[in-house]
């Protein structure tokens, strides 16, 4: 999954990391090209009924908390045999970044 893909209605404008399960870009809706997107696409080829009914049931269950330490997903949907989350993006650096830059963790720094 090197190159950007296409999925109808969205626009894909970046690619912003990779994991083993999952390609992460950056992109936009089409009715809505001014919020900007995260679009998480699951690299597994095809997975069961069972398993998209229970994405689905976990991400309305992660919309109605409201907590400003969470991201809260939008949406999970399947296009064109393509499976993704979108959540809202935002510009920021990862933690991945941001751990390496530090000498010392606190669990304190990781409260509001």
């Amino acid at each position: 999954m090197d190159e950007l893909i296409t999925i109808p209605n969205y626009y894909i404008v970046e690619k912003l990391g990779e994991g083993p399960q999952s390609v992460v870009y950056k992109g936009f809706h089409k009715k809505n090209p001014h919020r900007p997107l995260v679009i998480k696409i699951l690299k597994a080829a095809s997975i069961s009924e069972d398993q998209k009914r229970h994405f689905r049931q976990k991400i309305e269950h992660l919309k109605v908390l409201n907590d400003i330490r969470l991201i809260t997903p939008l949406s999970f949907e399947v296009r064109k045999n393509v499976l993704f989350f979108t959540k809202d993006y935002f510009q920021g650096v990862t933690l991945d970044q941001w751990s390496g830059k530090q000498k010392k963790i606190n669990l304190n720094d990781f409260s509001p």
